[in-house]
């Protein structure tokens, strides 16, 4: 019987580490705004939320954490009955694009040893547009079966296709990618600041993907 209910203990133990994360209802945030970072861990756990510019080379308690060394404790205290704390943050944008916010619980309130959650990472809306990749289905008829908002895909010529994605990218920091089906190939690509143009061996269903090269 012992045994049994230690083995129960440490299920549930390990249940809980399993569900316990830090997760917020969306990665975007304009600049000003804020989201609600939620902390999900045991109840009756103390939790921090801290946050940095930078997603690594600050530790505690030799245990390294997914921040830098200006690191700051949005929010301390004791997991609830619930097992689970909202955070209000709001990221330094835009003064800066990305910001990297991670959940800490520990059994002690001196958070020796800290039990690191997984981090998450807050973009400005702003720069998001520009610096996230964009992409999607074309059919070879130039229609798009999927492609991201705002950009639209046209024929122009036999295996010719036109990609117009004004505004979306600090070109000439930008690689397309294309895969086309059916066996057709690509014989060349040109990206400037509004346009990426496809000239394949033939008429085809093809995948792409353009993604900036961050500053």
């Amino acid at each position: 019987m012992q045994r049994t209910l230690f083995a129960i203990a440490g299920l549930l133990v390990c249940v809980s580490m399993a569900d316990a994360q830090t997760s917020v209802p969306t990665y975007i945030v304009p600049p000003g705004g804020t989201v609600n970072v939620t902390v999900t861990g045991t109840p009756g756990q103390n939790y921090a939320v801290i946050a940095s510019t930078t997603n690594s080379g600050f530790s505690y308690g030799g245990v390294p954490l997914k921040v830098g060394p200006d690191v700051v404790i949005l929010a301390i205290g004791v997991l609830g009955g619930t097992g689970q704390a909202v955070v209000p943050v709001t990221p330094p944008f835009p003064a800066q694009d990305r910001y990297y916010v991670q959940g800490v619980v520990s059994a002690s309130p001196d958070f020796l040893p800290p039990s690191p959650l997984n981090s998450v990472t807050l973009v400005n809306a702003d720069a998001a547009r520009v610096f996230m990749p964009i992409g999607g289905i074309v059919n070879a008829n130039g229609t798009p079966a999927f492609v991201t908002s705002g950009v639209t895909v046209s024929r122009t010529g036999f295996g010719l296709y036109q990609i117009d994605h004004e505004d979306f990218f600090a070109i000439p920091t930008a690689i397309p990618m294309i895969t086309p089906t059916g066996g057709a190939t690509v014989i060349a690509i040109s990206t400037n600041s509004k346009v990426t143009t496809i000239s394949l061996s033939a008429d085809a269903t093809f995948f792409f993907t353009i993604q900036s090269i961050r500053r």
